[in-house]
């Protein structure tokens, strides 16, 4: 085995025998203009660098120089105090920012929250003059008024046709609400007055019945081939709690309502689809009845209406009392009480409500 002498690498990469490599006490270092042994360079530096921490020339050079050396007696030098205050503080700044941000973005979801919750029930009516206004606007886009089956029998033998409403703008005294039971419960009270807006619209008319901006409904009805009977085409029910909208919204068929006077008992059935649900309107003539509407005598027609859903345990029965020979509502009671589930639970909803025609003479 040979025994020369080992090597050892210096910075640049290239070796020289350890004979040759001069140890820490033999290395000069030029320290402010002054040529001295590395080890008296090193000590000076580190007693400049203890009595001048802001960093001036002297301890600059000092520490520049000394970074290069190696091993276990030489120590590296650290950040000064200063800069690891000036960092840390930057980073308690930056961490804070971003808690502050959170904290805001959860105040303001909790405040949208708790808004959603307290005007979970909110009730915006709707005027006669708005409903009148929106009336004129549809109007002025409708074509001519859908033509009534002619007959020449004579009205001794066969009962005239039915007729439709004439469009216009209907208001109804009226008392009741509707409401749900999730996340605590919210009730639209419906005003005083409501409207039922009657426009043209394809074979018939379409009624609009508005509660509030919250709570509507509305239907599209014609008149039966025969012109004896007026049946309901097409159903939208609207409603809006907690901010949330539900439009419910049917496509119906079935057999035509009579519009006369015909013996009670006498029924008719309309099934009405929608995207996920079936309807089965089940009709049933209760009598005819004379009503008071702004002092005038008015013969109506009382008609029962059960819904089922396929939910034995809802209850939908709707009350209507219609002009006779047409399809004015005159009066309607609701009382409705149905479940269904949501992602909070089982929701239940409930309705129950009366309305009453003020005029037959409609605004326009």
């Amino acid at each position: 085995m040979a025994t020369g002498p080992t090597s050892g690498r210096l910075g640049g990469g290239w070796y020289r025998p350890m004979t040759h490599i001069t140890v820490p006490a033999m290395q000069t270092a030029n320290v402010g203009g002054s040529v001295m042994p590395r080890v008296t360079a090193m000590t000076r530096t580190n007693a400049a660098t203890a009595a001048h921490r802001q960093g001036d020339s002297t301890t600059d050079e000092a520490t520049h120089w000394a970074v290069p050396i190696r091993g276990s007696s030489v120590t590296a030098p650290s950040c000064p105090a200063k800069a690891r205050e000036r960092h840390t503080v930057g980073v308690r700044r930056w961490v804070a920012a971003i808690i502050a941000a959170v904290l805001l973005l959860v105040a303001v979801g909790g405040l949208v929250a708790w808004l959603k919750l307290r005007n979970g029930g909110r009730t915006t009516t709707v005027s006669a003059e708005d409903a009148v206004n929106q009336y004129r606007v549809a109007a002025a886009s409708t074509t001519a008024p859908p033509t009534l089956p002619s007959t020449t029998a004579s009205p001794t033998t066969v009962a005239p046709p039915a007729q439709l409403p004439e469009p216009g703008v209907y208001t109804y005294a009226t008392t009741g609400s509707d409401g749900v039971d999730a996340l605590g419960g919210a009730r639209h009270q419906y005003p005083a007055t409501t409207t039922l807006t009657v426009v043209e619209s394809g074979c018939g008319v379409t009624e609009r019945w508005v509660a509030a901006v919250e709570r509507w409904d509305e239907t599209t009805a014609c008149l039966s081939p025969d012109g004896t009977g007026v049946g309901m085409v097409h159903f939208t029910g609207f409603h809006r709690f907690f901010g949330g909208d539900s439009t419910d919204d049917y496509a119906c068929s079935g057999d035509p309502r009579p519009t006369r006077a015909t013996s009670a008992g006498a029924a008719w059935t309309t099934t009405c689809i929608a995207a996920d649900e079936t309807v089965v309107h089940h009709g049933t003539v209760v009598g005819v009845e004379e009503l008071d509407v702004g002092g005038t005598s008015v013969r109506t027609i009382h008609v029962t209406d059960v819904e089922d859903d396929g939910d034995p345990t809802d209850h939908q029965v709707i009350d209507t009392w219609y002009q006779e020979g047409t399809d004015l509502v005159v009066r309607r009671t609701s009382r409705i009480a149905t479940s269904s589930s949501s992602p909070v639970g089982l929701v239940h909803y409930d309705e129950a409500y009366q309305i009453d025609l003020q005029s037959l003479t409609p605004q326009r």
